[in-house]
């Protein structure tokens, strides 16, 4: 089982919005693949792609699979590419190159699901821990601690539209809290410290027909205060 056939297997065990997954291409040799989700009574359209390639790189490719393998028209507005992307570390020349794949809607909204090396192994050795039993993953995962195999759970969360969000209703208080004694010791934010910050959203996501509105805000205030509202591309 390569990376990307692993991270299917994950998403799997997460409460999925009812459909069927469909194989389009898988080729071993070249670690590459690309997997379509349909849900029910749906327009929209899921489209998965894994290679060994850089985000930016995997599109040429994923447009000229995509061309091959769909009989119908695309829509842009409803359908989603899901990118999977081994990266060394992310550093900010690498993030910016992420979002500016995300921000690039032709032809379908695009997310990219990146991870390193030692999240992916991590996961692979916690996995079945995490998902031991059959409960909503989201009532017990503060149980565990936020390691490397949480963080990329977390981005597989944010990232992809599929897995249902069944979180209780909680006010934001306890994060702004939180953002408020580290913005009160730090003038400017590194990477690592926004990717912090998107792990300790998570617990905090209202329920579903809340979520886009809150988050919008969530992160507004976020650049706003950071970023005095000037640097739009770290929106993703």
């Amino acid at each position: 089982m390569n990376d990307g056939e692993f991270l299917l297997s994950v998403i799997t065990k997460f409460d999925l919005e009812d459909g069927q997954w469909k194989e389009l291409r898988i080729e071993v040799t070249k670690e590459l693949g690309l997997k379509l989700y349909e849900p029910n009574n749906s327009k929209k359209k899921y489209l998965f792609f894994w290679s060994k390639q850089a985000p930016i790189d995997q599109l040429d490719v994923v447009d000229e699979l995509i061309d091959e393998q769909l009989k119908y028209n695309i829509i842009p507005q409803d359908t989603y590419l899901i990118l999977f992307s081994e990266i060394e570390s992310l550093d900010e020349m690498q993030y910016k190159q992420i979002i500016e794949v995300e921000e690039n809607e032709f032809r379908y909204k695009k997310y990219v699901c990146y991870y390193t090396r030692d999240e992916l192994e991590a996961l692979k050795n916690q996995v079945e821990e995490i998902f031991v039993s059959e409960d909503n993953f989201f009532k017990k995962y503060p149980d565990f601690k936020r390691g490397d195999s949480f963080a990329l759970l977390y981005r597989m969360i944010i990232k992809i539209p599929i897995i249902k969000l069944m979180f209780e209703k909680k006010e934001l208080e306890e994060f702004q809290k939180l953002y408020e004694a580290e913005r009160e010791t730090n003038k400017l934010f590194t990477i690592e410290q926004l990717l912090e910050m998107e792990n300790q959203i998570i617990p905090y996501i209202p329920n579903k027909e809340e979520f886009d509105e809150t988050t919008l805000k969530l992160v507004d205030n976020l650049i706003d205060n950071i970023y005095g509202g000037e640097i739009n591309e770290y929106l993703s």
